[in-house]
C-alpha cells in the first residue's frame, strides 16, 4: 500500500512540474506580446505598427520548445534522465538563441522573449533536479525504486 502512495505522489509531483513549466511558457508568451510594444533603437516614426508577424513567429517557436519539453519530461515519468535531457536541450537552445541574434543590442523587445523563456526553464529544471535529489535522499530505502 505504501508503494502505491509513493507512486501517486510521484505522479502529482510530475504533474505539478509540468504545470510550473506551463506557467513559464505563459510568462514567455506575455514577454513576447509586451516586447512587441518596444521597437528597439529606431529613428522616430509616427507610423510604426505592431510587429504581429514577428511576435507570432517567436510565440510559435516558444510553443514548439514547450511541447518538446513536455514530451521529454512527460507528466507521468519525472526521472533523473528526463530532467537531464531537458536541461541539456534547453541549455543548447539558449546558447543557439544567443548566438543567432538574441543577445544583440537595440533589437525589438520580442527578440529577447525566447531567451527569457529558456533562461526561466533552465532555472526551473535546475531547481527540480536539486529538489528531486534532496527528496530521493530523504526517502526511506524501502520506498526507493
Amino acid at each position: 500500500m505504501r508503494k502505491d502512495a509513493a507512486t501517486l505522489n510521484k505522479h502529482w509531483i510530475a504533474r505539478l512540474a509540468v504545470g510550473a513549466l506551463f506557467l513559464i511558457w505563459i510568462a514567455g508568451l506575455r514577454a513576447a506580446f509586451v516586447g512587441g510594444l518596444n521597437p528597439g533603437y529606431v529613428y522616430y516614426s509616427s507610423h510604426r505598427t505592431y510587429p504581429t508577424e514577428g511576435v507570432l513567429i517567436v510565440c510559435l517557436v516558444m510553443s514548439g520548445e514547450f511541447a518538446a519539453f513536455v514530451g521529454i519530461l512527460r507528466p507521468f515519468n519525472f526521472s533523473w534522465c528526463r530532467i537531464g535531457i531537458a536541461l541539456a536541450a534547453s541549455s543548447l537552445l539558449l546558447v543557439a538563441d544567443l548566438l543567432l541574434g538574441g543577445a544583440g543590442m537595440h533589437l525589438p523587445g520580442y527578440y529577447y522573449s525566447n531567451s527569457f523563456f529558456l533562461a526561466l526553464t533552465i532555472a526551473f529544471l535546475a531547481i527540480a533536479a536539486v529538489s528531486k535529489g534532496i527528496f530521493s535522499l530523504m526517502r526511506p530505502a524501502s520506498l526507493q525504486s
